[in-house]
């Protein structure tokens, strides 16, 4: 398992809890395959008993317009939204330029933002994992 865990409910007594950052343009309830994805990570790592953040976009999947609170928590998750453009998906340039306002945006909280034990990224935007790599490294 992920992190040298144990099945969720396992923790023993004396077990570290982790700081754990978790980074992708899109967190439920954004319909993103990949959102779905971090969040089953995110409330298994939480349900855990780890200390988890995530950094996500408050623009929607679909629909740009969309909007998600700046700070919420859902499912024992701390989720930090960040700005960024609402451009069509339907074309490349507009996706293009939510990639890279989101890459901006990202980087800036990543820059105040805590130092965790643990960052995982997903792969939406692409490249998104280098960008954290530099800026969180």
């Amino acid at each position: 398992m992920a992190l040298g865990m144990k099945r969720a409910g396992t923790k023993h007594e004396g077990d570290t809890a982790l700081s754990v950052l978790l980074v992708n343009q899109y967190y439920e309830p954004a319909n993103a395959p990949t959102a779905k994805l971090l969040a089953d990570v995110a409330s298994a790592l939480a349900n855990d008993g780890h200390d988890v953040r995530v950094i996500a976009s408050r623009r929607g999947y679909r629909d740009a317009s969309d909007r998600y609170p700046r700070r919420e928590q859902i499912d024992g998750v701390h989720v930090r939204r960040v700005g960024g453009t609402g451009f069509t998906q339907a074309k490349r340039w507009g996706r293009l330029i939510n990639y890279f306002a989101f890459f901006a945006s990202a980087a800036r909280q990543l820059l105040v933002t805590l130092r965790p034990d643990v960052v995982l990224s997903l792969s939406t935007p692409p490249l998104l994992a280098s960008i954290v790599q530099v800026v969180a490294g």
